[in-house]
């Protein structure tokens, strides 16, 4: 070694990301310097011995180690290098030392490893002997990577359930993770290794392939997969349970659906009938149809089986019958084999509708004519499930008829079944009887009629009360049996038509008819008197009857009467126990006389009005507002000349009532725009009658402007439920600082309130009813207007429902039907397209949620409209003065009003440029319903400069009853001509309206309603958000 030559050595320890993402140099700089010999005698030092790794690339052939020794002295030293402690020959790298700056010495050797060498995790060394000294650096790839190991992830594959039952026993082990760290892959069972010989594969993880015989599966409880890791790391084990349910057989339970119990005509020719084969085990079975027990027989190859979670398989099978089959009572049998047993079930219209339990309900309409030309008709009327004109006939005096059912007319279950019949026939008849043969029964119901029944016409005259503005005269004529009878009213000899007419039949052959009149009441007052006449002809155009009746003023027995009863609250009922019912009349010293359970009750009369009106009041428990039935009864005196017992239905027996279920859910944010305020929303379902409200309790403090009361409740009577969902807004505030709050829930099945309480602390409550059956997504009128067509979907999470759209009571066929995930559960959802005249044609739009047997479970209207209340709006366009507040800007202001329904948008533009679109919600609408109008304000900001610049701004109106837009147009030009800045504007075919006084008092009235709305808006939220706090 030269003595002008030194040498230094420098490490870096590099993570492993960054090694792979970057490349690394190294760069040696020397100054150039005098340097001086030292001779000063250094002290020995010891040797420090390292071996490296110079790739961790697995793709390489050799592995080069290189063993550094470091900072020793003086500079003689040898080195070996040591395989599993032997000494390794016939190296050819030297070690050649060379000597650092400090004066100690450094130096390096080398040696490739073989691939498979340094896979079979051998150990190498480097030793240096210094000064009689050994020391080693020892290195294996156990050691290499031993911080860079993951544990390997091992999992445990069962044999699948068709391969248990056809006896393979398949186990496989499966290893993820370093494959050369990984040793022997072995199988116990119940804990104990056996003799299992795997059959392993190699891909990016391990395969482990076990088999067992059946009899070792079967006495096994557990299986684990034991992998065997090297560089001496603990063994990884992974096991598993057997689900002894698996080998057991277990039946099957056959269920049949049918499209549906009701004879519409949605399957004329063929019917689908499905077959359902749940919970059974082994999962390879078999269905067979077969018709009238083994006359004909399908197998459906076609059946498959599905495992379900708790290891049973279902599955389905269809078979379509004829529709003629099936309402002859054919008997149909789906027939399951699983393994060597069968199992069946049967299914007919008669034990699939039940239909021999509900017997119709049968009336009978007699000739309503006198037999014009000898002959006329008599109706059967018949109401009930599965009847068809096949099961109606007649009798005649005991006799079953050989006359035939004609002009059949059904709606629903409801048909009419008219039968021709002469006049020589009635006369010789004395009994006439409609009957209908049950389904699936010998049994008939049937009511009948005499043909000797004759009536007297009965004719009666009535007057409204003197609290009238103007009089009401009214006749009735009760009893006859022609449809063309004739009423008039005379007054001075004059004949005088009738205000209205009104006709309606009797059920029995006869007709009613009526007849009003209004006069003046200062007429009426001065004692005139007006006949009614009535003409009528009797048996076959024989006779001609004429009647008359005469009323005055003078004659106050022939006040028309009039009954109403208010029901008390219930709130009242429920918090004080008792309430005051009262029930009022109009005829002047009457009587009423209160029936509790039909027993009398005496009230409390008292006359409450100058015009004659009285009342009765009453105190009424709350538990006999639960357990009898009320009314009222109109007592006065002279002749009773109508029916006037008014009733309220009450629950009959505690029985009949159903408690409600109360849900009350996580908040929710209601749009985008309230960011801090949120909905809590009220669930209650189920219950009966509607006789129920609910309060919301803040903390301990009850809010009285959030209880619901019975105008929000919905009912389904025929199913005796009843629901209602109430809101209470919050501030998000309020909730994250962990404030409780209450929904309390009275009914009439409870003397005691049911309460559910929520807060950010209970978390999320589990609840089985957490949205709403049906959603419907409505478009927007603007969608509709500007794409003359958009998409209505709606959404049920049913089980086992279909969806029906019906368009002013006709089906609609839907766009497309799908499965659609939202509220973590599955939703069916049918989607309809539908084009803005479609849209504007309809008067109702109902979304129906059916069963598999067709019935309706729940309907949702979409839309429901009046196309005869549609009006048009009257738009305005006004503008503000620029020498207002914002001297910057000038306001735009286009003014809707006198529209009906609430379908608009407003669109601003300038120079054929859309500058804004206002797309109203209903609430931002301010409609008043009872008169049918809505009021709707549009504004727009411009620059002053650019008004002053003569830009024409037009505001334009898209309704619902409007084929086109109304347009009005406003520029500054228009100002020049008007005293202040009362703007000028165009109606829709351009006329100008420029009369400033009109203008100005629109503007103001206007402005004073703008003013007006707005203050209301604030109070209104201001009030809200402090009773809530």
């Amino acid at each position: 070694m030269s003595k002008d030559v030194y040498f230094q050595s420098i490490h870096s320890t590099i993570k492993h990301d960054e090694w792979d993402k970057n490349s690394f140099s190294c760069a040696v700089n020397q100054e150039k310097k005098q340097l001086k010999n030292q001779c000063q005698e250094l002290e020995p030092k010891d040797p420090i011995v390292r071996i490296l790794l110079s790739s961790c690339d697995a793709e390489v052939k050799e592995v080069l180690l290189v063993c550094l020794v470091t900072n020793f002295w003086p500079g003689e030293a040898t080195t070996i290098w040591l395989k599993n402690g032997e000494a390794i020959n016939g190296i050819k790298s030297q070690f050649s030392p060379l000597k650092n700056v400090d004066g100690t010495f450094s130096g390096r050797i080398e040696m490739s490893v073989s691939k498979e060498s340094w896979d079979k995790l051998e150990e190498f060394s480097c030793q240096v002997t210094h000064q009689n000294i050994k020391r080693h650096s020892n290195i294996s790839k156990c050691s290499a990577y031993s911080g860079n190991l993951m544990p390997p992830v091992v999992e445990l594959d069962l044999p699948l359930y068709e391969d248990v039952i056809s006896d393979k026993y398949t186990i496989k082990c499966l290893v993820y993770g370093n494959n050369w760290i990984l040793g022997d892959i072995t199988l116990k069972l119940n804990g104990k290794k056996g003799s299992f010989e795997p059959k392993v594969t190699q891909h990016n993880y391990q395969t482990a392939v076990f088999k067992v015989t059946k009899a070792e599966w079967e006495s096994a409880d557990t299986v684990s997969c034991v992998v065997k890791q090297q560089c001496s790391k603990p063994d990884i084990e992974s096991t598993k349970k057997i689900d002894t349910k698996y080998r057991d057989i277990k039946e099957p339970t056959i269920q049949i659906l049918l499209p549906s119990c009701y004879d519409d005509n949605t399957y004329t020719k063929n019917m689908p009938l499905v077959c359902l084969v749940s919970n059974f085990r082994p999962g390879l079975a078999s269905v067979t149809w077969r018709h009238k027990d083994k006359q004909m027989e399908y197998v459906d190859k076609g059946f498959i089986s599905v495992k379900g979670k708790d290891g049973t398989f279902s599955g389905k099978s269809e078979y379509n019958v004829t529709r003629e089959s099936w309402d002859k009572e054919d008997e149909y049998t789906c027939e399951v084999q699983l393994q060597s047993k069968t199992f069946t079930k049967k299914i007919s219209k008669c034990s699939a509708c039940n239909v021999a339990s509900i017997p119709p309900t049968v009336t009978m309409v007699r000739p309503m004519e006198d037999f014009d030309d000898g002959k006329d008709k008599i109706i059967c009327s018949v109401v009930g499930v599965n009847v068809n004109t096949e099961h109606i006939y007649l009798k005649t005096d005991g006799k079953t008829s050989n006359k035939k059912c004609e002009n059949v007319k059904t709606l629903g279950n409801y048909m009419n079944c008219t039968f021709s019949i002469t006049l020589d026939e009635w006369k010789k008849w004395t009994n006439v009887t409609c009957a209908v043969k049950l389904p699936c029964s010998t049994a008939t119901v049937d009511t009948g009629i005499t043909t000797d029944v004759t009536r007297e016409l009965s004719v009666r005259v009535f007057h409204s009360p003197d609290s009238l503005e103007n009089k009401i005269l009214l006749c009735i004529a009760d009893g006859h049996r022609r449809k063309n009878i004739n009423l008039g009213w005379q007054h001075n000899n004059e004949v005088i038509r009738c205000t209205s007419v009104h006709q309606e039949n009797n059920n029995d052959g006869t007709f009613t008819s009526s007849c009003t009149l209004t006069v003046v009441k200062k007429t009426w007052t001065a004692g005139n008197t007006y006949s009614c006449h009535v003409t009528y002809e009797s048996g076959s155009k024989q006779k001609t009857i004429n009647i008359t009746r005469d009323i005055s003023a003078l004659d106050n027995s022939g006040i028309i009467p009039t009954l109403e009863m208010s029901k008390p609250s219930f709130k009242t009922l429920f918090q004080s126990k008792s309430a005051i019912v009262s029930c009022k009349t109009n005829v002047p010293n009457a009587v009423i006389q209160w029936l509790h359970n039909e027993n009398a009750r005496e009230g409390k009369m008292e006359n409450i009005s100058k015009d004659g009106w009285r009342q009765s009041t009453m105190k009424i428990s709350l538990q006999d507002w639960k357990t009898k039935k009320l009314a009222c009864e109109l007592k006065y005196p002279g002749e009773v000349i109508l029916k006037t017992i008014q009733t309220i239905n009450t629950i009959h027996t505690p029985t009949e009532m159903k408690s409600p279920k109360v849900y009350l859910l996580p908040p929710f944010q209601e749009s985008e725009n309230a960011e801090n305020y949120l909905i809590l929303l009220c669930v209650v379902k189920g219950f009966y009658p509607q006789d129920l409200f609910i309060s919301w309790m803040v903390n301990e403090t009850i809010i009285p402007q959030h209880n619901s009361g019975p105008s929000d409740i919905s009912c389904d009577h025929d199913k005796r439920q009843c629901s209602i969902a109430s809101q209470l807004p919050i501030t998000k505030t309020e909730w994250t600082h962990g404030t409780t709050y209450f929904c309390m829930v009275a009914h009439i099945s409870s003397e005691e309130y049911t309460i559910q309480n929520i807060s950010i602390s209970s978390g999320r409550h589990e609840v089985t009813v957490s949205v709403p059956k049906i959603e419907i997504d409505r478009p927007s009128f603007k969608e509709l207007f500007l794409d003359e067509s958009a998409n209505v979907s709606c959404t049920s999470h049913t089980i086992n429902s279909t969806i029906q759209w019906m368009a002013d009571g006709k089906p609609i066929l839907p766009k497309y039907n799908e499965t659609i995930f939202k509220h973590n559960m599955s939703w069916f959802q049918s989607t309809i397209a539908i084009s803005l005249e479609e849209w504007k044609a309809i008067s109702n739009l109902t979304c129906q949620v059916k069963d598999l047997l067709g019935a309706v479970i729940e309907s949702k209207a979409v839309k429901t409209k009046n196309l005869e209340k549609m009006k048009a709006p009257v738009v305005q366009l006004l503008s503000s003065a620029l020498d207002s507040v914002d001297t910057e800007n000038k306001t735009l202001t286009c003014l809707v009003t006198a529209f009906y329904p609430g379908e608009l948008f407003v669109k601003w533009e300038a120079i054929d440029l859309s500058i804004q679109l206002d797309d109203p919600d209903p609430y931002e609408l301010t409609c008043d319903h009872q008169k049918e109008q809505c009021f709707y304000l549009s504004q727009i900001s411009v620059p002053k400069k650019t008004w002053l610049k003569g830009m024409i701004y037009i505001c334009k109106v898209a309704h619902v009853a409007l084929e086109s837009y109304i347009k009005m147009n406003i520029s500054a030009s228009d100002d020049e001509s008007s005293t202040g800045d009362i703007s000028v504007y165009q109606d829709e075919v351009g006329n100008e309206v420029s009369d400033i006084e009109e203008a100005t008092n629109v503007w103001t009235t206007a402005s004073t309603f703008i003013a007006l709305f707005l203050l209301t808006l604030v109070y209104s939220s201001f009030v809200t958000f402090v009773k809530v706090k």
